[in-house]
């Protein structure tokens, strides 16, 4: 599969993750959206 994670301008590209983190009181969930433009993460 090509996936192409590059952008030329801000707010043209934008890529999700979701990360399963297992603690010793039960599991959490982090979601991040990043725009491949800028090293920032969005939210």
């Amino acid at each position: 599969m090509r996936r192409d994670f590059t952008a030329d301008a801000p707010d043209q590209v934008w890529c999700g993750d979701m990360t399963e983190i297992t603690t010793g009181e039960g599991k959490l969930y982090l979601a991040t959206v990043i725009d491949p433009f800028s090293p920032r993460l969005l939210g």
